[in-house]
């Protein structure tokens, strides 16, 4: 399959990002009383002097993650003055959220033959280290002779950017995702957002599918039952409205038994167009 296929899935992002990103920066300051400006010129928008801008000598870089058929999940614009770890924080995956919440913070980044992990926090597993043994066994030869780095390394100090080559990343352990790098650019006054805190910029997002309540049929669910033994479905997806129906009584006191587990449900981990 093709990675750089865009019709098999389609783009929850709507309108222009950069734009966008512009739009709820400015809205913000507006709302908290900071320095006035004007958004309604086409040619040049005042922006207050205490927000952050792109330096002109900073370098917007593309990168792409899709799923291990290689179908385009989601994409971003990050400044090569930002640290691997920002693009890592950016990154939404709907396993990470559901079930038992976040499970782990660990990721890490294989970027042209070296392992970049997330060691910000203390409990932080650095996945690099028993990937490194086991590809040093198999002989691998792409390896860099310091290949255990931390996604401290800022994207302009990475020795080289693969453009168009392989690279992954790697979170809960052992879910992997292709990751390239698209594209760099400087910046477009007239098309990309001047403003740092707009990075990295969200460009494309795979739209998901979200099943509906297995109740009332039209409600979209809001709630993922498992493991019930008054539900004949099981796992079992409530709308909000269901789910109250169906665990609450009268009073609002729990019915019995209460032997299932309830967890949050956002959509499908992937949705065919």
């Amino acid at each position: 399959s093709n990675v750089y296929e865009e019709d098999v899935f389609k783009n929850a992002v709507q309108d222009d990002p950069h734009a966008r990103s512009l739009e709820r920066i400015l809205k913000r300051c507006r709302s908290h009383g900071s320095t006035q400006f004007q958004s309604d010129s086409q040619s040049l928008i005042e922006i207050p002097e205490e927000l952050a801008r792109v330096s002109a000598e900073d370098v917007i870089i593309t990168v792409m993650l899709c799923d291990q058929k290689g179908f385009k999940e989601q994409e971003y614009d990050v400044l090569a003055s930002q640290a691997l770890h920002d693009l890592k924080d950016a990154l939404y995956f709907v396993g990470d959220w559901t079930y038992d919440g976040p499970r782990t913070r660990s990721a890490c980044m294989f970027i042209d033959g070296a392992f970049y992990s997330d060691m910000r926090q203390p409990s932080a597993v650095d996945y690099g280290k028993e990937l490194v043994e086991w590809i040093e066994k198999a002989g691998h030869p792409k390896l860099k002779a310091e290949p255990l780095r931390t996604m401290a390394t800022r994207f302009c100090d990475l020795e080289r950017i693969p453009y168009g080559e392989k690279c992954c990343y790697i979170r809960q352990g052992d879910i992997e995702h292709l990751m390239y790098f698209t594209g760099a650019r400087l910046l477009n006054k007239t098309l990309d957002c001047p403003l740092r805190e707009a990075y990295p910029c969200l460009i494309w997002m795979r739209r998901y599918q979200k099943k509906r309540c297995v109740v009332c049929k039209k409600l979209l669910a809001s709630w993922v039952v498992l493991d019930s033994s008054r539900c004949p479905f099981n796992p079992a997806h409530f709308c909000r409205i269901c789910f109250k129906h169906f665990s609450q009584d009268e009073r609002g006191e729990y019915i019995p038994p209460l032997d299932y587990k309830v967890f949050p449900y956002l959509h499908e981990e992937s949705e065919a167009s």
